[in-house]
């Protein structure tokens, strides 16, 4: 079942423009050091600049950061400001985040 979630359509674009090895690099971080502590604390913004920082990190763009939270199954608390808070994984939705 799809469940949308708005980016606005640059956004979608500019991560699929990402090469595979940094979509890659971005999703093992995420997986890596996004923890409940963090969604507690750390607005997209703030988990974009932490990745950068990391030191195989690379410069992106928020919209490549926020679609690849979307694509690792994070949610929005809300999708209608443009810097997000996470609440929660979803594992049993697949995320639309194109619409």
């Amino acid at each position: 079942m799809l469940q949308p979630v708005l980016l606005c359509p640059e956004e979608a674009c500019e991560y699929e423009l990402l090469e595979e090895r940094a979509k890659s690099l971005l999703g093992q971080w995420i997986a890596s050091r996004v923890d409940s502590e963090m969604l507690w604390t750390e607005t997209s913004l703030g988990m974009k600049s932490s990745f950068e920082q990391w030191e195989a990190g690379f410069p992106i763009s928020h919209g490549q950061f926020k679609a690849a939270m979307l694509r690792m199954g994070f949610t929005p608390t809300s999708a209608d400001d443009d810097v997000w808070m996470f609440d929660r994984i979803s594992t049993e939705t697949t995320l639309d985040i194109t619409s």
